[in-house]
């Protein structure tokens, strides 16, 4: 399923997860979170919607340690991940946030490192902010039918009464 009818929100899952004023492990959580659902490195996602989101979140808590934003610089987090995040290619394949995480969840009791793998398993859940409609949406996106024949038709239509009018007009010049 290529299409997603879900955002994530990066902050939202760590904030629920870290004291906003422990902005390292902020910095670190929403980098690897929005890293584990776009893919790549921070050089491949910094200036999508989600990458401004994480930057919001460090100057929020920025400012509820009392910061000065222009005293206090804070470099991008490089993503050194070691427990894998699971949790995204469920939800992709599922379209369930809760039985993606369970699936995570079990996957990650098997892991090295299953104590931090579970807990991204948790702030990638944490950081879903809609999923109506997922599988139906994901489902038809690539081909639908349905839709494209409504198109098809309508233009055919169009076509169909414009040519009419066209010859009703043109019989009626030959006449005159």
């Amino acid at each position: 399923m290529s299409s997603k009818s879900y955002k994530i929100n990066p902050c939202k899952g760590c904030k629920k997860n870290y004291d906003i004023k422990d902005i390292n492990n902020i910095n670190q959580c929403c980098y690897d979170t929005l890293g584990a659902y776009v893919g790549g490195t921070l050089n491949d996602f910094r200036n999508s919607p989600e990458a401004a989101n994480c930057d919001q979140c460090l100057t929020e808590s920025k400012l509820a340690m009392g910061r000065d934003l222009c005293e206090f610089r804070l470099t991008a987090y490089p993503g050194w991940i070691q427990a894998p995040h699971y949790f995204p290619g469920f939800l992709e394949s599922e379209g369930d946030v809760e039985k993606a995480k369970d699936m995570c969840m079990q996957t990650c009791e098997t892991n090295t490192y299953s104590g931090e793998c579970q807990r991204n398993c948790k702030i990638d859940a944490d950081a879903v902010e809609s999923v109506e409609n997922f599988l139906i949406n994901s489902k038809f996106s690539d081909n639908n039918i349905f839709k494209n024949d409504a198109v098809f038709l309508t233009a055919i239509s169009i076509g169909i009464i414009l040519g009419v009018c066209a010859l009703v007009f043109a019989i009626n010049f030959i006449r005159k």
